[in-house]
């Protein structure tokens, strides 16, 4: 069902899209516009094929998928936003395209599984709020993947060495390579000090 409204959603974002296409009167604005369409059907193709087309696709690659779509709604909302501020579209058709394109957006960001760490007071232990994921379950991710994410959720923030350490029978080229992936996801992120190399949670 979820998955049908998103298409429709779509559907009328691309219909959007043709209609300003047609009525923005500026050669460059109209290059930028057709560029943004493309690549947000890219990346919607894209979606289809590793974010929602299938419980049994890698949950990696799900979270990239998703990530991507989310980057060009972005991209397109701001282009709108530039053609609004130089009057080169109507009223009506931008306002419909970014209600359809945020809508799509907060339905994407529903299906990828989250994890937000709120800092509290000094003193005061982290709280780990976990979103539900409505199309990835757990049960997709890779034990790896969830054993590395649950060290570091944690932890708060561990090093290369804590890691390899804490999975000490995975060769550490296969971690560097998890880490990686879940850093691509979007649901861990690498820190630098210098020479030390830390993770932490997004």
């Amino acid at each position: 069902m979820e998955k049908e409204s998103l298409i429709k959603i779509f559907a009328r974002c691309f219909r959007g899209i043709a209609k300003m296409d047609a009525v923005v009167n500026d050669g460059f604005f109209v290059g930028l516009l057709d560029q943004a369409s493309e690549r947000l059907l890219l990346r919607y193709v894209e979606f289809l094929k590793y974010g929602g087309a299938s419980r049994k696709n890698n949950y990696v690659a799900q979270c990239i998928a998703s990530k991507n779509l989310t980057f060009e709604i972005k991209n397109l909302l701001n282009l709108i936003l530039i053609l609004k501020h130089f009057g080169l579209a109507d009223s009506v058709t931008p306002l419909l395209l970014e209600r359809d394109l945020l809508l799509a957006e907060s339905i994407i960001l529903d299906r990828v599984e989250m994890f937000k760490i709120y800092k509290k007071p000094e003193g005061v232990a982290l709280k780990k709020v976990r979103i539900e994921s409505t199309v990835m379950p757990v049960s997709n991710v890779s034990e790896t993947h969830k054993e590395i994410k649950e060290f570091v959720v944690s932890r708060g923030q561990v090093r290369n060495t804590d890691v390899f350490a804490e999975f000490s029978g995975i060769t550490k080229r296969t971690l560097k390579r998890k880490l990686s992936e879940l850093i691509r996801a979007g649901v861990i992120k690498r820190l630098a000090q210098g020479k030390k190399v830390f993770y932490g949670v997004n």
